[in-house]
């Protein structure tokens, strides 16, 4: 593991982006973007939320499933020193105004669909500003919806007043060119919210340097194949897993992250195959639904895969034994949890 440079978490992207432009950092509903891009879109929103007047030390909250605008988000935050908090978007509204009360966060984006759950918030007075985005504003002509998909596929786009389409804004503004200056040991990056095993959900601190160390942690020490990472991202990014086992280690690579905004068996398969998938971190769950259609593993080429861990639950025996069988690939047991920084033991 090379030192640990005292960084913020979005410099180490940038530095990734700097090198590699031109390759492909995320695919989002079959849509591709590189790294330059990636970045074009990441100072754009830094720049519309410094123009809100958020700045370091801010809370920001975001309630978005695994996307293109959840990683933007999340850089974006954390480049103008605030702080990143996501919300589960499972969240009923008494869940989502505890979080936001305990967190202090005034700013919030979501998926349009999800505004109803928040609207008390902003008449309130408890939210400042509601940042909304469509599952559409990322498609293309290309873009396959599953089946898990379709209802939010289908639910038409319709324009929210008192709120901030959020490609409507990145179009009008100019990119935010410095980062805040940070002390990486002392800031905080990210506030997860777990929970124990009683009362409410804890947030959990964590600073610019646990991020980068665990970035450079989880590639070095967890990663042992040759080539560029392709991330099956399926880990939800309001769960410690999503960062730390997807996002920030894969880009830190110069790979590409794939999120998966909903679980879909067939899907699954269609994506894995078109784009080389070679890493998955997943529930055993995840494995044991792929195992149930034997004539689809047989069908596609899942030859791609290096890697394949089982996170968020122990893998019984049983279960790595079958994959195994079926696929030819060792699927590992890993053990984690929000406190360390995810991954601890594989």
């Amino acid at each position: 593991i090379p030192l640990i440079p005292g960084i913020s978490i979005y410099q180490l992207f940038r530095n990734t982006a700097l090198s590699n432009p031109n390759e492909t950092a995320v695919i989002f509903l079959d849509k591709k973007i590189s790294y330059r891009d990636l970045d074009d879109l990441i100072c754009r929103y830094a720049s519309i939320l410094k123009g809100l007047g958020i700045g370091k030390g801010d809370v920001v909250a975001t309630m978005l499933p695994n996307s293109l605008q959840h990683i933007v988000a999340f850089y974006a935050v954390t480049m103008i020193g605030a702080i990143h908090t996501p919300i589960d978007v499972m969240y009923q509204a008494d869940e989502i105004a505890y979080q936001i009360k305990d967190s202090g966060a005034r700013n919030i984006f979501i998926f349009d669909i999800l505004y109803d759950k928040v609207a008390g918030l902003k008449d309130t007075a408890q939210i400042d500003n509601i940042i909304v985005t469509n599952v559409k504003d990322w498609g293309s002509p290309e873009t396959i919806i599953p089946k898990s998909l379709k209802y939010f596929w289908e639910t038409p786009k319709q324009k929210i007043d008192g709120t901030i389409d959020f490609f409507d804004a990145l179009k009008t503004c100019t990119p935010l060119e410095e980062a805040e200056t940070i002390d990486p040991k002392k800031d905080t990056a990210l506030l997860l919210y777990t929970m124990g095993t009683s009362g409410k959900p804890l947030g959990v601190i964590e600073t610019h340097f646990n991020l980068v160390f665990n970035s450079l942690t989880h590639a070095h020490a967890f990663r042992s194949w040759e080539g560029r990472e392709i991330n099956f991202s399926i880990m939800p990014m309001f769960h410690t897993s999503g960062y730390l086992l997807h996002q920030l280690p894969t880009l830190y690579q110069g790979g590409t992250v794939i999120p998966i905004p909903l679980f879909d068996l067939e899907d699954s398969f269609r994506i894995i195959k078109t784009y080389g998938v070679n890493v998955i971190f997943a529930p055993p769950t995840f494995f044991i639904a792929l195992m149930s259609r034997p004539d689809m593993i047989e069908l596609y080429d899942l030859s791609s895969i290096k890697a394949s861990i089982g996170c968020a639950a122990p893998v019984p025996v049983e279960v790595q034994k079958q994959w195994k069988e079926l696929t030819g690939i060792p699927l590992l047991n890993g053990w984690g949890m929000t406190e360390t920084n995810s991954g601890g033991i594989i």
